[in-house]
């Protein structure tokens, strides 16, 4: 616990544990990105392993916040095992 006299010494202290909780923040975002990625790859149809392989994590705002999913434009009929065909029943990975 930090001890304070003064008002520099409280903005100080409350900067410092803005950034503690920040930096906190982004860990859990990078490490429960990381777990879902795993768990989608995991999960896609393996005949080629080209849909696990488009798979990917992209974070934005210094790494606050993560989008996990499709992220290679070349694995576009990807949607087609998700959520099935008229001939083809749904396979759901993501």
């Amino acid at each position: 616990m930090a001890k304070v006299k003064g008002l520099p010494e409280l903005r100080a202290a409350i900067q410092h544990v803005a950034d503690q909780m920040a930096a906190g923040g982004t860990e859990a975002v990078g490490e429960g990105a990381a777990s879902m990625l795993a768990d989608m790859r995991s999960r896609v149809p393996r005949r080629t392993g080209h849909e696990a392989a488009g798979l990917g994590i992209q974070t934005r705002h210094g790494g606050r916040l993560a989008q996990v999913g499709v992220l290679d434009p070349g694995v576009e009929y990807e949607e087609y095992p998700e959520f099935g065909t008229s001939e083809q029943p749904a396979q759901p990975a993501i």
